[in-house]
């Protein structure tokens, strides 16, 4: 869901449209305006999806997956003093499915490494081409087979 951000210029904006409107603007153009203004500080969610990666190597060794892990935190919290970090966590590698109008459940997911969805963050972004770039920070993408899926989390 598209988020507000605090923003002192807004806050002084909107009370100099309603408190001092301008005479010579007509009623629609100032709520223009204000729609305007207002768009143009709402951001959006996005949905980052991890996959790939070299987690089960990485664990073999505590001081490798300690430093890994630290790459994490370490972006994730750069997101977070941005403002721009809404949650994350990762994903067990075992799962249900649960399949058509009958509901027949199985195991699974079953597949490769490098497709299996590791985990995810969601993430808040002024636009796509912004949550691209947020994305290439990700540490996953150290790996060869590291992929980050970007997907935009609709409002309803």
């Amino acid at each position: 869901m598209p988020t507000l951000l605090p923003s002192y210029s807004l806050t002084f904006s909107l009370s100099h449209i309603f408190f001092n409107p301008c005479p010579n603007l007509p009623r629609s153009s100032v709520i223009g305006v204000l729609i305007q203004l207002l768009k143009s500080k709402i951001m959006s969610d996005y949905l980052l999806l991890f996959r790939g990666g070299d987690g089960k190597n990485l664990r073999q060794s505590p001081d490798k997956w300690q430093a890994h892990m630290a790459k994490w935190m370490q972006w994730m919290g750069e997101l977070n003093t941005q403002g721009k970090f809404v949650g994350a966590q990762p994903l067990s590698e075992t799962g249900k499915l649960v399949t058509g109008s009958k509901k027949v459940v199985s195991d699974g997911p079953f597949m490769e490494g490098k497709e299996m969805v590791g985990g995810y963050l969601i993430c808040k972004a002024d636009d796509f081409t912004e949550a691209v770039d947020i994305s290439k920070g990700c540490p996953i993408l150290e790996f060869d087979n590291g992929v980050v899926e970007i997907r935009e989390i609709q409002s309803m």
